[in-house]
């Protein structure tokens, strides 16, 4: 299985591929991908249109499936059941098999948002569910280390494991990646608005803007990289740029 390091990253295209196409229209559903959801599961995937609601239901998904491999004789509520449907069936090696693939296909989701979207302002609250969800789960997995005995469910187990830890990894390097990158934007706009600071009217404009530009509209002037206001003028002045470019501005007469 070719893989892709998430951490590579968001910036890049988020994504862990497991040899897997992405083929027809936003979150479309490949055939055969999700052969192992219950006819519940697949509405819910379905409904969830927006990445971090489809993250939400891949780790109910994957969850259930957890649940099986801890305590195979589970009930689940009439809630749930009417909601996701019967238990799915199997041994807890089909039960590992079909978590990886709910993990791997909830990777599949983000690269695809991302690619039609990198500005999805949702993908960084998904990231954050799912590196929260398979935090959990990776204690969860390690735990049944010891409680797993035969050999094919041990395997399964240990790929699982490989998996989510990498995956783990790559969620939380990219979402380190992503909240910075969008920080970086935010200070950027901020950047771009030419206006004196609350804090002592120091100047905080467009990088290059000249320090000492003299009198300015309603009162304002430069002096020695600080916006002051002339003493007498009407209180509540808000400096602005002129509106004929940098340079000198007559003082507004009392």
């Amino acid at each position: 299985m070719r893989r892709k390091r998430m951490g590579e990253g968001i910036t890049g295209a988020i994504g862990v591929i497991w040899g897997l196409a992405l083929m027809g229209t936003f979150f479309a559903l490949g055939q055969g991908r999700l052969d192992y959801l219950t006819e519940q599961e697949a509405d819910r995937v379905r409904e969830a249109q927006r990445i971090d609601w489809r993250v939400r239901v891949f780790m109910k998904i994957a969850e259930r499936r957890l649940t099986l491999v801890e305590s195979p004789e589970l009930e689940q509520s009439k809630r749930d059941e009417a909601r996701w449907g019967p238990l799915p069936a199997g041994s807890p090696a089909e039960m590992l098999n079909q978590y990886r693939r709910a993990i791997e296909e909830t990777i599949i989701n983000f690269e695809d948002a991302y690619d039609r979207n990198p500005d999805d302002k949702y993908i960084l609250k998904a990231l954050s569910i799912f590196r929260q969800h398979v935090e959990h789960h990776l204690e969860r997995l390690r735990a049944l280390r010891a409680q797993i005995t035969d050999r094919a469910t041990q395997q399964a187990l240990e790929r699982a494991l490989e998996d989510v830890e990498l995956a783990y990894q790559d969620a939380r390097q990219s979402e380190e990646q992503l909240r910075q990158e969008r920080e970086q934007k935010e200070k950027q706009k901020k950047d771009g608005r030419v206006r004196p600071s609350k804090a002592g009217g120091r100047y905080s404009g467009p990088t290059g803007a000249p320090k000492h530009l003299g009198p300015c509209e309603n009162g304002w002037e430069w002096e020695a990289g600080v916006l002051r206001r002339e003493p007498g003028l009407w209180p509540g002045a808000l400096w602005r740029p002129p509106r004929s470019g940098w340079h000198t501005m007559p003082r507004r007469e009392g």
